[in-house]
């Protein structure tokens, strides 16, 4: 008389073991990628907010007559925590201001620059 094998029911410890060896080689992979997408979200805030920084520079440097804006200075502002230092270059001959923006971030110093052409009558053009 031939026993009939009954079908297995689950799995075998060596297939458990395969899924947890893919598992550990695949999650720090994709707990690096969120890590480094969390950074680099944080990074273009901060962007972000020195850009519109330097347009509200530039808004104000624009509605001041050429002869009135000192052609070196320096300001800062702080924006959702972050300080946003801005040095502010006025040529009056050639009618231009550059700003740049700098700000602190993970122990480095990052900036953004921008140019402005400035009206003599300190009207928008």
């Amino acid at each position: 008389m031939e026993t009939q094998m009954k079908p297995r029911l689950g799995i075998s410890i060596l297939e458990v073991l395969v899924a947890l060896i893919i598992l550990a080689v695949v999650l720090p992979g994709l707990a690096g990628m969120v890590v480094s997408s969390r950074k680099a979200q944080n990074a273009n805030i901060h962007m972000d907010q020195a850009y519109a920084y330097g347009l509200l520079l530039m808004d104000s440097l624009s509605l001041s007559p050429t002869w009135a804006l000192e052609p070196n200075s320096t300001t800062s502002n702080t924006i959702a925590g972050k300080t946003y230092n801005a040095a502010i270059k006025v040529d009056v001959a050639a009618g231009l201001a550059n700003i740049r923006i700098s700000w602190s971030q993970g122990g480095l110093i990052h900036s953004i620059a921008m140019t402005e052409a400035l009206s003599s009558t300190g009207a928008y053009r």
